[in-house]
Parts: C-alpha cells; structure tokens; sequence
C-alpha cells in the first residue's frame, strides 16, 4: 500500500484550486465577448446574470480546495500523533485502573503477555505475540483462553490468523 504524504496531497490540491479559478478566468472572459457581441439587451441580459452565478460557485469551490490544501501543507502530524497517544496513553490507564483486581491474579506469564498487549496500544496479532513472548502456540493459545475468560481481551479473526485487543 502506498502512502502520500499530506503536504505533497496539499501543494497538489492547491495547485488544482489555482488551475481551476485560471480555467474559470478564462471562460468567463470568453464567454463576456461572446455575450457582447451576440447579446442584444446590452448589461441586462439574462446571460450576464448566468455568469456571475456560474462564477461565484466555481470561486466558492476553488476557495474551498485552497482552505483544504493549505491546512495539509501547514497542519503539524505530530500534534496529531502525539493526542492520538496521550489518548491512548489515557485510556490504557484507566483500562489498567478498572481491571486492576483481576490483573492482580494473573500469573507471571499471563501478566508478560498482558503486558506486550497493553504496549502494543492494545492491538496485536496473535502470531506476533508468539514472536515477541517467545512461548509456545499452544502456551499462547491458553493464556490468551484465560485472558479472554477474565474479560481483558478479545480475540478476532484476521484471515488466517487472529488479532488480539483489550476489550472494552
């Protein structure tokens, strides 16, 4: 999967609300002759309102794509990034704060693999867990039977393998 960065997409989108208020430029000034010249009711004819109105609803749009592309040039990501994880960070302590009395009674085992969920933001592939604890599929399989059975996680299916989040 391909990624575009949000200043590239704003600089595009930007260059686009140009292009279209030159093209609309363009028509307009075109049109205005056609309308002098064939236009027997001089300013007051119908087309000349036809104009404005075509006129401020493609200004409107091109206004509109330069608001957009302007906030993805100048938006910081990082502000983003860094509420997402003080959210994050957030909920994980309050999740930890109402589940405390179980995770208490957790084997030193579960509680390792609890703790590879939990700074895994709370998601995780099964077949990671296996890498990163070290034990066992089976071994996995019934920690995770005992976890799930205490409310703290839940298991879902992903093609063939199983993703494992806190549950909620």
């Amino acid at each position: 999967m391909m990624y575009i960065d949000s200043k590239i997409l704003g600089y595009v989108i930007l260059a686009n609300a140009f292009l279209i208020m030159f093209i609309i430029f363009l028509f307009n000034e075109a049109i205005a002759k056609i309308a002098q010249n064939n236009c027997v009711h001089g300013l007051s004819c119908p087309m000349y309102e036809a104009f404005n109105v075509q006129r401020g609803i493609s200004i409107f749009i091109s206004l509109i794509l330069s608001i957009i592309g302007l906030f993805l040039i100048f938006f910081n990501e990082n502000k983003i990034k860094r509420a997402v994880k003080i959210s994050n960070e957030n909920m994980k302590e309050e999740f930890i704060k109402e589940k405390s009395e179980i995770i208490k009674r957790l084997s030193e085992d579960e509680r390792a693999v609890f703790d590879k969920i939990i700074n895994a933001d709370g998601v995780i592939f099964q077949s990671n867990l296996i890498k990163e604890s070290g034990f066992s599929k089976v071994k996995i399989t019934r920690i995770l039977d005992k976890l799930e059975a205490n409310d703290l996680i839940e298991r879902k299916r992903r093609g063939m393998g199983n993703i494992i989040v806190l549950k909620k």
